[in-house]
């Protein structure tokens, strides 16, 4: 017996059954109790799974690197993955979820399936199939298509570049502008117009004696007043920024997207700031708008009541004719020119409030009472009993530029895949060879008596086996190991199970019981008188111990 074992391991193959690497990284999946933290910085992502010890840093992931964890609760093995604020101005984040077979189950059923297989009705055991067809996993996106809400920004940002192109063109009326003062390069003609016509009257005209008439000419004069605040509104710098409008808009932006990635608070210190800017730009809109109308209601419905102040003699005739041309002529260049203008501001300043209305939703999502503050909720999935499968969550960041377009190079993705907790155990299957001294028994007839024959030896079989790897709680070298197989013997089906351990990925050794069917006499004896049939008909299958021993290594 002895020459055989030597003989049985100098034969034994190299085999590639030792654990692949993916069996000890979910081994060595991280444990979670119901929630992941994520975080990012700009450049990297981060993780933790509790908040409660601030002084814990947040681990940083490994680009390219993805992280194994298991999920276990008493809540149907809820997990809840939240994403930290960051700035959405110049980064965005997009995550995917995707589901799969969990290894664990996926090993059992492979095996319950080989054992159906193998076993079939000669061991008279159900037969048991646990196969379906594996779901079609999607691809993962290669690349991240734009939010509605970059799309937003970056329609805000256009809108912008459109006011400054306009401001590039007025350069020249800013700089006249400046240096009128008091004076209106849109009404110069006809202010100037209006005063000769006004000097021209009669010191008994009615708008110096006749109160109505003198009311009437104050309105104009207030009117025509209020040219000043349209055309410093359009054109001018804003005296309390030193801003025009679409600088202004554009200052607010950037503060925005100057805030550090994940700083919340002076996010919100600075959207505080962007609405404040807001709200006075509509105000002075409303005020631009107000006055714009009432001088252009003035010089087309007023006409008439302007030039009742001038003289009515012969002479003052052809002064009002070239009064009403030059009327007209302004009308036609006030809203060619600042019509457009106050367009241009009011759809500049309808963005801001939307941009600003959409980035304080934004915000409220990471201020929910039900979660950590500074965090929003990004999935929430259970794992419950009746689950078989893992989730594989792949979060990618990208940075924006300034126009909201995402920057090519700058992409950075990470996975995390998360099973149900199995505690520190891992299920595979594997295929290796073991060594047995297990023998078939044989009968036949020798001159009308039954006799038994020369046996079957068994001794290198391979094997189809489940294995249970145990991690223990320091580590990763040694792993202690439960398997149990199933191979088809020389003639019936035959169960190595055993126990042993694994160094690593690298070798392997297991030993344990063998139980295999054997066909042997029932009622007859050896030397009884038979013939064929009757032998045959006394035979039936019982199940018999032996052992077996399995070195498997990798080279």
């Amino acid at each position: 017996m002895k020459t055989l074992l030597k003989l049985a391991f100098l034969l034994l193959p190299i085999c590639l059954f030792a654990q692949e690497n993916e069996v000890f990284e979910r081994l060595h999946s991280k444990d979670l109790e119901q929630s992941l933290y994520i975080s990012f910085d700009g450049t990297n992502f981060f993780y933790k799974s509790e908040l409660s010890n601030p002084e814990k840093p947040f681990i940083k992931l490994t680009k390219g690197i993805t992280r194994n964890f298991q999920i276990g609760n008493d809540d149907e093995n809820t997990l809840q993955l939240f994403i930290q604020f960051y700035n959405p101005l110049t980064h965005q984040i997009k995550a995917t979820t995707t589901e799969s077979d969990d290894e664990n189950f996926k090993a059992l059923a492979n095996f319950m399936e080989n054992l159906s297989t193998n076993v079939g009705d000669f061991a008279e055991v159900s037969s048991i199939s646990t196969k379906s067809d594996l779901p079609v996993i999607p691809e993962l996106p290669q690349g991240l298509k734009k939010s509605k809400m970059s799309e937003a920004f970056l329609s805000l940002l256009l809108m912008i570049d459109e006011i400054v192109k306009v401001n590039e063109d007025d350069d020249k009326i800013d700089k006249t502008l400046d240096q009128m003062y008091e004076s209106s390069p849109f009404m110069y003609n006809w202010i100037v117009k209006f005063k000769k016509g006004i000097k021209n009257t009669e010191d008994d005209s009615k708008i110096f004696t006749d109160p109505l008439y003198t009311k009437k000419f104050q309105d104009v004069v207030t009117t025509i007043n209020g040219m000043k605040q349209v055309e410093d509104f359009l054109f001018r710098k804003l005296d309390e920024y030193n801003k025009n409008v679409p600088e202004l808009i554009k200052a607010a932006h950037d503060d925005l997207r100057n805030v550090s990635v994940n700083d919340l608070k002076s996010f919100k210190e600075k959207l505080k700031d962007s609405k404040a800017k807001e709200a006075k730009l509509t105000k002075q809109l409303q005020t631009a708008k107000k006055n714009f109308s009432n001088i252009k209601n003035l010089l087309k419905e007023q006409e008439v009541a302007v030039t009742s102040f001038f003289n009515d003699d012969d002479e003052e005739t052809e002064f009002k004719s070239e009064f009403h041309d030059l009327n007209n002529s302004t009308i036609g260049y006030l809203e060619a020119i600042l019509g457009d203008k106050m367009q241009a501001h009011g759809t500049a300043i309808a963005k801001l409030k939307e941009l600003n209305d959409k980035l304080t939703k934004y915000c409220e999502a990471y201020e929910n009472n039900k979660y950590p503050t500074g965090y929003k909720l990004l999935e929430e999935d259970a794992f419950g009993f009746q689950y078989e499968k893992k989730r594989t969550y792949e979060i990618v960041g990208v940075k924006l530029n300034a126009s909201g377009d995402e920057v090519a190079t700058s992409k950075i993705a990470n996975k995390f895949v998360v099973r149900k907790s199995q505690g520190r155990l891992a299920i595979f299957t594997s295929i290796g060879v073991f060594y047995t001294p297990f023998e078939y028994k044989n009968y036949g007839l020798l001159e009308g008596l039954v006799a038994e024959t020369q046996g079957d030896p068994v001794y290198v079989r391979p094997a189809f086996y489940l294995n249970f790897l145990y991690r223990l709680k320091e580590g990763d070298i040694f792993y202690p190991m439960f398997q149990v197989g199933i191979t088809q013997g020389i003639k019936t089906p035959m169960f190595p199970i055993g126990v042993g351990f694994t160094i690593r990925d690298k070798f392997s050794v297991t030993a344990g019981p063998l139980l295999a069917f054997q066909r042997e006499l029932n009622t007859l004896e050896i030397g009884a008188m038979a013939d064929d049939a009757t032998l045959q008909d006394d035979l039936e299958s019982r199940i018999r111990a032996s052992f077996y021993i399995s070195i498997n290594f990798r080279l």
